[in-house]
């Protein structure tokens, strides 16, 4: 699973889980509802936004570009078989799923 197409159709199986973990990071940032606008793999990109601007309001210009923040939050294994990246595990680990 290595293609553009394999990426795709991996996130778009895990948007659901994404989004959820996402959005628990967020909240975690900061307590404050997060209101997705979308469903599927666009929730999964708002929550992530959602997650990225908190942690730019709280912890400022230490915070990387989005995409960058996504793997640092994911262990580098946002849409690997990684089933414990270190942002989750004080959430509680296992949230995201194995390839098939």
């Amino acid at each position: 699973m290595t293609t553009a197409r394999d990426w795709r159709r991996r996130f778009q199986l895990r948007a659901p889980a994404l989004a959820a973990a996402l959005v628990a990071v967020a909240v975690h940032l900061d307590p404050a509802a997060v209101v997705l606008s979308t469903a599927g793999d666009s929730a999964a990109l708002e929550a992530l936004g959602a997650a990225w601007q908190r942690a730019r309001t709280r912890f400022g210009e230490r915070v990387p570009a989005v995409w960058r923040f996504w793997s640092v939050i994911s262990g580098g294994q946002a849409l690997g078989t990684n089933r414990s990246p270190p942002a989750t595990r004080a959430l509680g680990a296992g949230w995201m799923t194995l390839s098939p």
